[in-house]
């Protein structure tokens, strides 16, 4: 069964940025977020997306899904540190 759920890189990457933006707010709100756990995470998603899931059996395209996935786990994290950063300047709980 084929199902695409973008038409396009473009599309892709689009969607990785919303979804990535809606993510971090819940992260923000449960202290989890950084540079750190960024790094780690996204590692790990890529890992899992390309080797263990077998994304490499497809070879440029699963390259491509497993990058997107892992972009997206990057960005939800950096965007929550921000949150939180921004919240402890203003005084602000992360609720």
């Amino acid at each position: 069964m084929i199902h695409d759920t973008v038409a396009s890189r473009d599309e892709a990457m689009e969607k990785c940025h919303r979804y990535a933006g809606l993510g971090a707010q819940s992260l923000a709100a449960q202290r989890r977020g950084g540079l750190l756990p960024a790094l780690l995470h996204s590692a790990w998603t890529f890992f899992r997306g390309f080797i263990v899931k077998g994304g490499c059996l497809d070879g440029a395209v699963g390259w491509q899904v497993a990058f997107v996935t892992a972009k997206g786990t990057w960005l939800r994290y950096r965007i929550a540190g921000e949150l939180m950063a921004t919240n402890r300047r203003n005084g602000a709980t992360c609720a």
